[in-house]
């Protein structure tokens, strides 16, 4: 799995790239986003990087190792592959398959 965070200066970039993610990864907040490992990152990275303008915005695509916890706080999400591990209401342990 991949994390894709961005922060985008114009609102119409953002869009772009948002309508761009939308296809092909699961929103987790409102500019990260969960990319399976079957989509091809580097063609993804490509197509992303050409509508961003890069003195303003900022594109980050972090890979999640098998088998590792993600802390996470707030509200839970769920999303297919995503396992939650001894949940409480407000922590929530996560393990990506």
């Amino acid at each position: 799995m991949w994390l894709v965070c961005f922060d985008i200066r114009a609102p119409r970039r953002w869009r772009r790239v948002t309508r761009v993610l939308r296809g092909v990864a699961r929103r987790v907040q409102w500019s990260v986003y969960l990319l399976s490992d079957t989509e091809d990152v580097d063609a993804l990275y490509a197509r992303l990087s050409r509508l961003l303008n890069p003195r303003e915005d900022d594109l980050r695509i972090y890979r999640l190792v098998r088998g590792r916890n993600i802390e996470m706080h707030g509200r839970a999400l769920h999303v297919r592959g995503v396992h939650l591990a001894r949940p409480t209401p407000r922590h929530r342990s996560v393990t990506f398959d």
